[in-house]
């Protein structure tokens, strides 16, 4: 309500091109003092947006709030899995450091399991969807090394990584049913 009298005041102050009684305006930013909580400063006045700055910019009352201009966007990371991905749906903005329960990156498609983010690797045979990518036990080879994750590539990253590869220091057994272990070993 005193923001709409304020806001009412000023309207009324710049139709009539003067202000009833000590309308001075000390910092020339349009705004007598009554309603400027700063009139020593021009950039803080009813009619700026909020900032991440520790101020009161838009003189509501309130410093930092329902910013989203110079502060560092946060997801909830609902479960703590330290995953490092948050709900894409849970944005908010936070001055500084985020405060605990928040990450800075955004994906996580099931925040109650940290086996599934983004960076993870497909189970093809669970009927999940383990990468986040929209879609469930999808076969892929990123590495061009023409053999899929499905069919044994535990390192889909990697193109000297794969079940036939007879190179020192890697493992080339068979999989078992619904499962693989084509990594390098020490």
């Amino acid at each position: 309500m005193t923001q709409l009298l304020r806001l009412l005041t000023l309207s009324a102050c710049l139709l009539l091109v003067a202000c009833p009684d000590g309308g001075e305006d000390k910092d020339g930013d349009g705004f007598p003092e009554e309603l400027d909580c700063n009139d020593l400063n021009d950039t803080v006045n009813p009619g700026t947006p909020e900032l991440c700055d520790g101020e009161d910019n838009d003189c509501d009352g309130e410093i930092d709030e329902d910013v989203t201009e110079g502060d560092t966007p946060g997801y909830l990371d609902a479960d703590g899995d330290g995953d490092g991905f948050g709900d894409s749906d849970s944005e908010e903005f936070f001055c500084g450091e985020l405060p605990d329960g928040y990450v800075l990156t955004p994906g996580d498609c099931d925040d109650g399991d940290p086996a599934v983010n983004p960076d993870a690797v497909e189970d093809c045979t669970d009927g999940i969807d383990n990468d986040c990518d929209g879609e469930v036990d999808e076969s892929s080879d990123e590495d061009g090394d023409g053999v899929t994750n499905c069919d044994g590539d535990c390192d889909d990253n990697d193109p000297d990584v794969y079940p036939s590869n007879t190179g020192a220091g890697f493992q080339t057994t068979s999989p078992g049913p619904g499962s693989w272990t084509f990594c390098p070993t020490d």
